[in-house]
Parts: C-alpha cells; structure tokens; sequence
C-alpha cells in the first residue's frame, strides 16, 4: 500500500509530499478530489522531451501484477497540447534497484476534458523475472514542441493482485458464516478467535451478539466456561461518503471501566509495519464509548486515525438515565468529518438535545476505498467486574446527494464488453454529461460528453454506478 496516497501530509525538506519523491518541476493544488490537497505537475519546455513524476517504491516479486487507480486533471489555464501527455508508469527494478523493464500507461492528453478530475483504473502485466521492487510514477511527459501543460493528481491506489489480495484482507477476522439483519441490512459476526482490539476472543454465536423481537443489536461482553469474549459485527456493504447515525438504549456512563464501545468505519489493510501507521491506513472513524481503564476519564471520545497525531482526537463527558435514548453521528465527507452526539433518536438532532459536536478538517480524512461501519464491544486492559450488554436500537445512513440536473428512465446493459446507457430526451437539453463512480455515493467523475440520449462505454475493472445529467 502507498505512503500518503490521497498527498494530504506535506514533506520536509525539499520534498513536496511525505513519502513521495519527485523529479521535475512538482507542487501541491488545493483542488483535490479527497480532503486539501493534490499532486500537481508542470511541464519543463526547453526544447528537449522531459518529464516531470511523484513516485513511490514497494516490494515486489516476478510474476506480481498491481491494480492502479486514481485521479487526473489537467488544467484550462495550461491544458495537454499536441504529444503531451499525463501518465502513470510501472517499473520492475531488482535487488539493486537497477531497471528491468517498464510500462506506460496515458491517463489524459489533449482530448480529455479541462478542470475535471478524470478517474483512471489500470492493471499492470506480471512483473518480469528477477523483479525485487516495483516503481509507481505519476506523471506529466512535456514534448518538445508544445506549451508547457499543468497536471494534477490525487487519491492513487496501489495494491498487489497477488493472494490475500486486498479485498481477500478484509475477512480474515471473520471466519464463521454467521450472518445477522440489523437495521435492514445484513452484518457479519466476529470470530471465534483472538483478534484486535486488545488482543480479545471474539464470540461469534448468539451467546453474545443477537437481535431481538423489536429489532434491537445485542452486544456483550461475557464470560463463559472462564473465558472473557467480546462482541463484533461488520457491514457487508461498503457505503461511502454520507452520514452514519448509531442509535443506542440505556445508561451508557456506567459501562465497566474496562469496556469500549465502539462506533466507527475499518479496512484492513496490507499495511501493518508500525512505521507507517501515522497516515491511517485503515481509512478509520471513531466513536468510542469507555473509560479506559480509568473511572477518572470522561466518557466517550471523536477520533480520526491515527489518535496521537495532534488534533485527531477529542474526549467529552455525558451523563443518561435508566433506558434514556442517545444517538453519535459521524458525517465523512470529501474534506471533513463531522461528529455529533445528541439526547434521542435519528429524528432527534436539535440544538437543545445536543451533547457534543466536532468538526475535524486535519490530515487523516479517510479515503473513499472500501472501509465497512463495524460495531464492537471489547475488553481494555483486563475484563469488566461483571458482563456488560450494550443495547443499539438502530443504524441509519444518510448518502451525499445526488447530482444536479437528473435524466429520467435511465436504463443500463452491460454485455462482456461494454456497457450500454439509454435515457428519455430532455427537449431543452443542448448535451447530456455521463458521470462514474466506484460507490452509489460517489465522488462521481465526468467520464463522458454526447449529445442524444444514449451512450456505450467500454467495460473494465470493479463494478461501476452511473448518473447522467442535462445542461
């Protein structure tokens, strides 16, 4: 996995970006498709062909190919001109770092449309024999005849094809084939086993996780034949940007010192070297509920990861009653994240109701790749005086919205190589713009410009949504 993929931490010395290094002419735009900042490159014209490219190293073996996406613009004020053009190359390097071989794949030229992110999806081949290591460059070729153009980049993936794959990553703590409906949606259930957080034996059966007539998540913590289990479910479906709202019944300050309840949005990810923990690998939200081993701490905290770095995290206290009725919310957007807790359900969030609210707008905003809700009831330092049970009454999800200016009777058919859009004509329409996203959710990136109602798009790669708006 990358270092800084979406470029939001700025490097030190002569670098523009932490973990990237550079060759050319290279800056940083606050035009970015995720959280403040993106890559951007300009064109050295001195009559010669040049290029100017951020680039990362990882390990490789022969035979591994990589799965490459990301986002590219380029500018109308400095547009791709004649054999210019924005890339993204793959080299195989050895042992000693030496070139085996390369390939290059054009992202944008001329053709694509100015000031819009274009959203690019690659596959590389299988890296040669003797490949130690694998460059990824993204970059701006300058010919020597051309206007120098402006080109940015922003939130690149990088990942490994080769088994577990990243998205085989994703359910190794899940092991059984328990499956439970919660707020009309399906959830995978924890364990058995011995897992993070806190190095605890999950419980995947009904002793400790189950949903009850009216509805309501059960989560324990319990003790049963003498060992100590906690409880953890998963959202099989990956939501994306939106408003995530938890519901939950009961006194939720006298919770056991040593039980956290959390609340919050998980990938796992290749990426486990404590080194590289400090740019949120995990794409991680976080609600939690607990004091941590310590009655003296106020009750719940905000987090976005990782919770040491300054400013990332925020503790407040609340008091309930007997059976009172609370909601904590985390809105992820593009560029923050707000956190709110309030007295009540979903209907609920008004200013006299509020307990708590926090706007983050730091470094480590997750990225839109694949992280899931999780919900968890676990053990810090030790276990509780007794067994715990936490009541969650619902979960709603509020997606972003829409796009301006909606055809109607949209209709797609995909075949084994293309994918075919048909919608009903707008008379007032002087063209129609086809837009694409990985999520239902979006960021949805203009792929497309026509003028009749209808279009075919070649096929590749995941899944993909699609919207088409008039103007």
């Amino acid at each position: 996995m990358l270092v800084n993929p979406s470029f939001e931490l700025p490097g030190s010395n002569s670098a523009v970006f932490s973990g990237w290094q550079q060759v050319g002419i290279t800056g940083s735009s606050n035009h970015a498709v995720h959280g403040f900042s993106a890559a951007k490159l300009i064109g050295q014209n001195d009559g010669n062909w040049n290029i100017s490219v951020f680039w990362q190293n990882l390990d490789c073996e022969s035979g591994e190919q990589w799965e490459i996406s990301g986002h590219v613009k380029h500018s109308s004020a400095a547009p791709l001109a004649g054999d210019c053009v924005a890339l993204v190359n793959v080299e195989w390097r050895d042992v000693s770092d030496l070139l085996i071989d390369y390939e290059t794949f054009t992202v944008a030229d001329y053709n694509s449309i100015p000031d819009e992110y274009i959203y690019f999806e690659l596959l590389s081949t299988p890296a040669p024999s003797a490949t130690a290591k694998v460059h990824l460059l993204v970059g701006l070729l300058q010919s020597p005849t051309d206007p120098s153009p402006e080109v940015t980049f922003d939130q690149i993936t990088f990942f490994s094809t080769a088994y577990p794959t990243f998205y085989d990553m994703q359910w190794d703590d899940f092991p059984n084939e328990r499956i439970i409906e919660f707020a009309n949606m399906n959830w995978k259930v924890k364990g058995p086993g011995l897992y993070d957080p806190g190095l605890n034996y999950f419980c995947p059966t009904e002793d400790c996780t189950w949903v009850d007539n009216e509805g309501h998540l059960h989560l324990m913590i319990r003790n049963l034949e003498s060992i100590w289990y906690s409880s953890e479910i998963v959202l099989e479906e990956v939501l994306g940007y939106g408003d995530y709202i938890f519901t939950i019944l009961g006194a939720l300050d006298q919770i056991d010192e040593h039980a956290i309840l959390g609340l919050f949005l998980w990938q796992y990810g290749p990426c486990w070297e404590p080194g590289n923990s400090w740019w949120n690998p995990y794409n991680e939200i976080d609600v939690e509920i607990g004091r941590w081993g310590d009655l003296e701490y106020e009750l719940a905290q905000f987090v976005a990861q990782p919770w040491d770095w300054e400013g990332n995290l925020i503790r407040f206290d609340a008091t309930y009653v007997d059976d009172e009725l609370s909601s904590f919310a985390f809105r992820w957007l593009p560029d923050r994240i707000e956190f709110r807790s309030w007295y009540g359900g979903p209907d609920n969030e008004d200013p006299e109701n509020m307990i708590f609210v926090w706007t983050y707008e730091g470094f480590h905003i997750p990225r839109p790749e694949i992280p899931r809700v999780h919900i968890n009831l676990w053990q810090y330092s030790g276990p509780p005086a007794e067994d715990q049970e936490v009541v969650i009454t619902d979960f709603n999800f509020i997606p972003l919205g829409g796009l301006a200016n909606p055809v109607e009777n949209l209709t797609i058919n995909i075949d084994d190589a293309n994918v075919y859009l048909q919608w009903s004509p707008v008379a007032e329409a002087s063209e129609y713009n086809i837009y694409e996203s990985e999520s239902p959710e979006g960021p949805w990136i203009r792929i497309a410009t026509c003028s009749i109602n209808s279009q075919s798009l070649g096929l590749s790669g995941n899944k993909k949504f699609y919207q088409v708006t008039w103007e």
